[in-house]
């Protein structure tokens, strides 16, 4: 399916009330739902459900684009691995290796 969430890693959380994105709107209201928007998504597992209008649905862009709302969805989360601070694992975990 490729990969969508690349382009979110590092990124804050972004609500309607907390707009956290690098978009000039707040990603969150534009798309109906929270994310860690960048500016604004690639994929976005809380979008409206079955709306296929341009980037308002469940999208997976690598995939079927953003005119496409996928129809089922499963967001599994696992326990951030322990690295020592400052360590090459560490900076790969939080995405910045080779960035100061």
């Amino acid at each position: 399916a490729g990969d969508s969430m690349t382009y979110h890693q590092g990124r804050p959380f972004s609500t309607v009330d907390r707009d956290n994105d690098l978009a000039i709107t707040n990603c969150a209201v534009s798309y109906h739902g929270a994310w860690w928007y960048k500016n604004c998504h690639r994929a976005n597992l809380n979008g409206k459900y079955g709306d296929t209008s341009h980037s308002q649905g469940v999208n997976w862009y690598h995939w079927k684009g953003h005119e496409y709302s996928v129809p089922f969805v499963e967001m599994k989360i696992r326990p951030f691995a322990a690295a020592k601070r400052g360590s090459r694992q560490h900076l790969r975990q939080l995405g910045r290796e080779g960035r100061n």
